[in-house]
């Protein structure tokens, strides 16, 4: 296994680059979750960040957690989604924010989770495509809850109708072997996965 551990500076602000080969999460091998961990301490002892902003449940995010509050850096945790639901997952943050009152709400009655509003802070000119040139069909994380089997249903008659628009999935948390619990044949779609 091959870890590799990048620093770099993003205008003025340092920045770790941790390049794993494993995609993450339940998946990865417990001496790459350890090296993660390794980098992780040796980017806060050269850092000492003021406050780490983060998200994330599983054990190995659990861990980093720790691992941060261990050095008493305040933790401030993103919520993106509705896929938490064990209020443990936030046992050592000291801020959760959310970016809709739908979703600060969601987590009050469902957790019992205080968590506060705080709108995405998008720059609208870094991130709208100014000249748009699509090439592909993609669908990042190919997982369930991130809504794989409609994605496969669209890809599945784009092959059929469409089969010169490339699909491209971009492989995360799950792999894009996930889109075989969806029932489609990803070899109809005209492209590799």
């Amino acid at each position: 296994m091959e870890v590799e551990e990048a620093i770099a500076n993003y205008k003025g602000i340092p920045v770790g680059i941790f390049c794993q080969a494993s995609v993450g999460g339940s998946r990865m091998p417990r001496a790459e979750g350890e090296a993660f961990l390794a980098a992780c301490n040796a980017f806060l002892e050269r850092s000492r960040p003021d406050a780490v902003l983060t998200y994330g449940g599983d054990p190995l995010c659990l861990a980093m957690f720790d691992l941060i509050k261990s050095r008493d850096i305040p933790l401030l945790f993103a919520m993106h989604n509705f896929d938490y639901g064990n209020p443990h997952t936030f046992r050592a943050m000291d801020y959760v924010v959310a970016p809709t009152e739908f979703c600060r709400q969601y987590y009050w009655r469902e957790l019992g989770l205080a968590c506060q509003q705080l709108l995405l802070p998008l720059d609208r000119e870094r991130v709208e495509a100014k000249s748009r040139q699509p090439r592909y069909l993609t669908f990042v994380n190919p997982a369930p809850h991130k809504g794989s089997f409609v994605f496969a249903r669209i890809a599945e008659t784009l092959a059929r109708r469409r089969p010169d628009i490339a699909i491209l999935v971009v492989e995360a948390s799950h792999r894009a072997d996930s889109l075989d619990e969806t029932g489609v044949d990803g070899r109809d779609w005209g492209t590799s996965r």
